[in-house]
């Protein structure tokens, strides 16, 4: 065999070894940086739903009092436009006021039945649910509070042991979905996946340019 035939095998020995060596390199760091990016999309997800969570408690502590006066007073009117209040925020797909008993009152958009189908509500009445209208795998999230109406005395103040004495007028239903959640943080997980998608390719390249100069020395 010449020299030139044994350089050119030595070569083509060494860019396999280089090969089967980033291959085995870039397949430990793929399913590291999977795992990783897998966790922190998890934990992204988490992070927006407690902040959901948070978000549709705060909505029910601001309209309960209005609610709770419009349950003691039978003021259906009030009822109905506060519902409808409530369903102005976008990551709110319905609401529904339920009597001391659990009877429903009114209901608007998207909540649950009584034997905890999915329905959807509006002018029309009661209609089944589309799941096409949410995102793939999407769940449905139920929060449910009593609504209590404080008694006042004369002067507009409770005594303290009234305070204490505050009357279940009715409940308040709000329902969101694990949808609202993958949407709000679709741009995040965007922004993550890209940003391992770059590392991977520039790690990939210095990974190779190493290797080679390593197995050709």
């Amino acid at each position: 065999m010449s020299t030139s035939d044994t350089a050119l095998a030595d070569s083509s020995a060494s860019t396999s070894l280089a090969a089967k060596l980033l291959r085995l390199v870039m397949e430990i760091y793929f399913v590291v940086a999977m795992s990783l990016t897998g966790v922190q999309l998890f934990l992204e997800y988490q992070d927006e739903k407690d902040r959901l969570v948070n978000e549709v408690n705060h909505i029910i502590d601001t309209f309960e009092p209005i609610l709770a006066q419009g349950f003691w007073n039978l003021d259906e009117l009030q009822l109905h436009s506060t519902m409808h209040g409530m369903l102005t925020n976008n990551y709110i797909l319905g609401v529904k006021l339920e009597e001391v008993d659990h009877q429903r009152l009114m209901a608007f958009g998207t909540v649950k039945s009584k034997t905890g189908e999915t329905i959807v509500v509006d002018e029309g009445g009661d209609r089944e649910f589309d799941p096409s209208s949410q995102t793939a795998f999407s769940t449905i999230y139920e929060f449910k509070r009593e609504v209590k109406y404080q008694s006042q005395t004369d002067n507009g103040r409770a005594s303290d042991k009234e305070k204490k004495e505050a009357e279940i007028v009715g409940h308040v239903l709000v329902y969101s979905s694990s949808g609202v959640v993958l949407k709000r943080a679709s741009y995040t997980f965007l922004i993550t996946v890209v940003n391992a998608a770059i590392k991977t390719f520039f790690l990939w390249v210095i990974f190779y340019i190493i290797l080679s100069k390593l197995v050709a020395r």
